[in-house]
């Protein structure tokens, strides 16, 4: 795999309009999964754990994605700046987060990139787009928009929401 990339959980659901909810997690998740299968790219999530129920660090996996919260006293930002610390390779490891100060600039002087979540839900949202529509959105000036929907862009939409 060619690059490491840890997600600051909560941080990426909140920015990008999700709430605290379960099914916000479960939404970021079944996403990240999907972009790990069309990139070949290992992927870390970290949530923040404000429950009392847990005595350490929690580390699952869910469908080839780490996942893991934090301990009640720890909290999401140390477990990603030690996750980055212990890369063999930092150059290769991408956190996706909003938060430029305990972890971003940590994190970069380590080496690693730090991208925005918006940034990786675009990354998402465009590896989920078939070729041909993917080909056109890059050919296409951002300020560009398309007059007319293709015949793949219309078999896609109606395949995504016909439930098909």
């Amino acid at each position: 795999m060619s690059n490491h990339i840890i997600v600051d959980g909560h941080n990426y659901i909140f920015q990008t309009g999700g709430n605290h909810l379960r099914q916000s997690r479960e939404k970021l998740l079944f996403a990240l999964v999907e972009y790990r299968r069309k990139k070949n790219v290992e992927i870390t999530v970290v949530f923040d754990n404000r429950s009392q129920e847990t005595l350490g660090n929690e580390k699952s996996h869910f469908h080839g994605i780490v996942v893991m919260y934090g301990a009640p006293k720890i909290d999401a930002d140390d477990i990603i700046n030690d996750i980055v610390e212990r890369a063999e390779n930092k150059k290769r490891v991408i956190v996706v987060t909003t938060d430029k100060t305990d972890i971003g600039r940590y994190c970069k002087r380590l080496g690693a990139k730090v991208i925005d979540p918006h940034e990786l839900k675009k990354l998402m949202d465009k590896s989920r787009m078939p070729s041909e529509m993917r080909k056109k959105v890059d050919d296409q000036d951002s300020s560009d928009k398309p007059k007319f929907a293709t015949n793949a862009e219309i078999e896609y939409y109606l395949k995504k929401f016909s439930g098909k």
